[in-house]
């Protein structure tokens, strides 16, 4: 039995052919989208919370606050995210 490799090979070379000969390049316009430049708030260092009662409310009050200031800066960064998507889709579908 003679392999079928050969056949194989000039099918698949005239089709490669045929399809890149029938291929037609089309003029496209360049887009500029421009980078999302904000930077990430840090993470906030939270403080140990130690064994007396005083002392644990304190440390846990500063955490919590510390947590919710770093949310709120979240919050802005992710409505950025949002208001620069939005931008993006719209220079591309002009």
């Amino acid at each position: 039995m003679k392999p079928k490799v050969p056949k194989i090979l000039l099918i698949l070379l005239i089709v490669l052919s045929i399809s890149l000969t029938s291929c037609e390049t089309t003029n496209t316009e360049k887009i500029n989208i421009p980078p999302f430049e904000t930077n990430m708030p840090s993470r906030p260092i939270l403080l140990e919370v130690p064994r007396d009662t005083t002392g644990a409310i304190k440390s846990l009050t500063e955490n919590m606050r510390s947590l919710a200031e770093y949310a709120e800066k979240l919050e802005v960064i992710i409505s950025y995210q949002s208001n620069y998507y939005t931008t993006v889709i719209d220079i591309i579908t002009r």
